[in-house]
């Protein structure tokens, strides 16, 4: 009796037609605060936010017409997304949120889907224009913020371990003596004079560890610092504790952010407008 073998590219076509399973997503974690000019209105759990639904549909009603909004600002540790005037910057997109691809919540803004968009265009408004990942909340301002309002001292947030954050403001700094690589500040003042000191040092940098030690007086193994826009760097205990070659130093602008960058006999990684130092002790 004769049998009947498929063809062989047959066979491969059905397997391809299969397709390779498809991966499922992460499950959700971390939970989302909702606020209105400064109160919190909601706390959203990360499961309540797939699939993606609008903000305003997420609270139940609890957030005004999105035409009131004059800032809608989303936070995650280390990041912040803010949009002024958000429903004039972007007409007739939605503001959502949804869960990301680590299975946290997220907040973007998407356009809008219409009957006219063909499905490549639908393919391509699915993907965010703007978007925030890791969020931990989002804040919708209604009302302006009052004027002649004492802008708010230059400050860093200094964490040691799973402690609460510590503010470390930058006039503190003005007690430090600036770091001189291949000296102290004494010497450039009996070197070079009183002003010509005055003038460098109101500019310089200051020595990491001594920075630190305005807040924290417990030995410091390493730390690690995070830019506003989350870029980061880990300073190790021998570069903390050196006082030549490549040395950490600290400084603020003029703009008040917190500057870090590595002097010395080698050029290290630098950071601009760093917001977060974390701290870990030594054992």
């Amino acid at each position: 009796m004769r049998r009947h073998v498929p063809c062989l590219p047959l066979l491969l076509l059905a397997l391809a037609a299969c397709g390779p399973e498809e991966a499922s997503p992460p499950p959700p974690t971390g939970t989302l605060t909702v606020m209105l000019d400064g109160k919190q209105i909601a706390t959203l759990d990360g499961g309540a936010l797939r699939p993606r639904l609008r903000l305003r549909e997420a609270v139940a009603g609890a957030l005004p017409a999105e035409d009131t909004w004059l800032v809608l600002e989303a936070r995650s540790p280390g990041r912040v997304l803010r949009v002024p005037e958000p429903t004039t910057r972007y007409h007739e997109q939605d503001f959502c949120l949804f869960l990301g691809d680590d299975g946290r919540p997220a907040v973007g803004i998407f356009r809008r889907d219409r009957p006219e968009l063909t499905p490549e265009v639908r393919a391509l408004i699915r993907e965010p224009t703007l978007a925030l990942t890791a969020a931990t909340s989002v804040h919708v301002r209604t009302h302006a913020e009052p004027t002649g309002a004492t802008p708010a001292a230059p400050s860093v947030a200094v964490v040691t371990g799973d402690g609460e954050p510590r503010s470390l403001t930058g006039d503190r700094l003005a007690t430090l003596r600036p770091f001189e690589p291949g000296g102290n500040a004494e010497d450039a003042m009996h070197e070079k004079g009183e002003g010509k000191r005055n003038r460098r040092s109101k500019g310089g940098g200051y020595h990491l560890a001594d920075v630190l030690a305005l807040i924290e007086t417990r030995p410091i193994g390493s730390v690690r610092l995070v830019t506003g826009a989350g870029q980061e760097v880990v300073v190790d205990r021998a570069l903390l504790d050196a006082r030549s070659g490549l040395v950490p130093t600290l400084k603020l602008n003029r703009r008040g952010q917190f500057n870090y960058r590595p002097v010395g006999a080698e050029r290290g990684p630098q950071l601009r407008d760093v917001r977060r130092i974390e701290i870990t002790l030594r054992d």
